[in-house]
């Protein structure tokens, strides 16, 4: 019996492993959107979105940095993550311009991450430190805050011409310049 419990302890983390990866992905993971990505399909028209991706920020700490001997700072990755169950396109709605939209909110996360990951590493910050959890925070809301923008500006991708200047921002990553975090809040 006691040999069988770590069997069992590694089939079920197994299990979970591959129930998440089914459930969610991270954009370093899966770059590009497929609308197999979409998990659930209204046949309702109610809405006036054909499609929702539901994306999130995932930050982990990846590593140490140590100078004579003492932990310096934190090594952090972030990516965007998407949620398939959580995620859903109107049936009959299937084009490529709305899927092309919404990987633009996917890249548009992508980039908020790299922003988060530098602006952590130029901070300096020791491991375990509450600072961290504090900027990831804001840049949590930071992202909501620019996909709600990307969606209200480009009319969730019917204006075309919104939509081709902030394809173009995010291509360049000018949203650096173009948008900064309001720390206070």
């Amino acid at each position: 019996m006691l040999k069988i419990l770590p069997l069992l302890f590694v089939l079920l983390s197994s299990i979970s492993t591959v129930a998440q990866s089914e459930n969610s992905f991270s954009y370093e993971q899966q770059p590009v959107l497929k609308w197999d990505d979409f998990k659930v399909v209204f046949t309702t028209e109610s809405d006036s979105v054909d499609a929702f991706v539901s994306i999130s920020l995932q930050m982990r700490q990846v590593g140490t940095s140590y100078k004579m001997g003492y932990a310096r700072s934190g090594i952090y990755e972030a990516h965007a993550v998407v949620n398939r169950n959580s995620s859903w396109v109107k049936a009959g709605t299937r084009d490529s311009s709305t899927l092309r939209h919404l990987q633009y909110a996917f890249n548009l996360a992508e980039l908020i991450a790299k922003k988060l990951v530098w602006e952590v590493s130029e901070a300096k910050i020791r491991p375990r430190q509450k600072k961290v959890d504090e900027i990831f925070a804001v840049y949590v809301k930071f992202c909501k805050q620019c996909l709600r923008g990307y969606y209200d500006d480009t009319d969730h991708g019917r204006n075309k011409v919104r939509q081709a200047k902030w394809e173009a921002m995010i291509d360049n990553s000018q949203l650096n310049s173009e948008i900064t975090i309001d720390k206070a809040n």
